[in-house]
């Protein structure tokens, strides 16, 4: 907790100092598509003279709200993850796993209205669409339609996880337990868990 409270008033994602641009990424690969979109953008006049660089920079504090946020959930102490979580997304509202570990939050706390409004931000946002896993969001939303019992919406959600990556047994046994509540089975008990945290190997 300590940890956040030496975070700058200001630590964007995408930051732009004089003719440089640093991007706070979490992975190689997600820093490649931030800044080869940025290099398309500015090079197009969209968004000012072009950087005479961009470069990657560990995202320190996005890091350490998801790690925080991640072993709260685990922790069963979906109140405190989403304090925490809110945190490090007043510092960066983008950032896609932040975001996701508060869905699980809020479906701890049986929030399951506002999850999925979380989910609706991130298969809409223009920014988010370059970087996130939009067939594991799908999968998600599916699972909260569920819980709020939508099937019909559920089902489309799914499907179209499936669409994006074929190969996805969790979308697919989904669809099987919608399956058998349409055959009025039994509800199950939802076990949440942080999708972010690390995990040992």
């Amino acid at each position: 907790m300590r940890a956040l409270d030496a975070a700058p008033a200001c630590y964007p994602k995408i930051e732009q100092r004089d003719r440089q641009t640093v991007v706070r990424a979490l992975s190689t690969a997600e820093y490649l598509v931030l800044s080869s979109a940025i290099s398309t953008a500015q090079q197009s006049g969209a968004s000012g003279a072009p950087s005479e660089s961009i470069v990657m920079q560990p995202n320190t504090y996005g890091t350490i709200a998801l790690l925080l946020g991640s072993a709260a959930v685990e922790d069963h102490q979906y109140s405190e993850a989403l304090a925490l979580l809110d945190r490090g997304l007043a510092l960066q509202s983008h950032h896609e796993m932040l975001l996701t570990e508060k869905v699980s939050a809020f479906q701890g706390l049986g929030r399951n209205a506002e999850a999925l409004a979380v989910l609706d931000f991130i298969l809409n946002d223009g920014e988010l669409g370059l970087t996130a896993d939009r067939s594991r969001i799908f999968r998600l939303k599916g699972v909260v339609l569920i819980d709020l019992q939508r099937l019909d919406e559920a089902e489309a959600a799914l499907n179209d996880s499936i669409k994006l990556n074929p190969e996805n047994p969790g979308a697919r046994n989904e669809l099987t337990y919608i399956a058998q509540l349409r055959a009025n089975g039994p509800r199950r008990q939802l076990e949440i868990t942080a999708p972010n945290a690390p995990r040992p190997k």
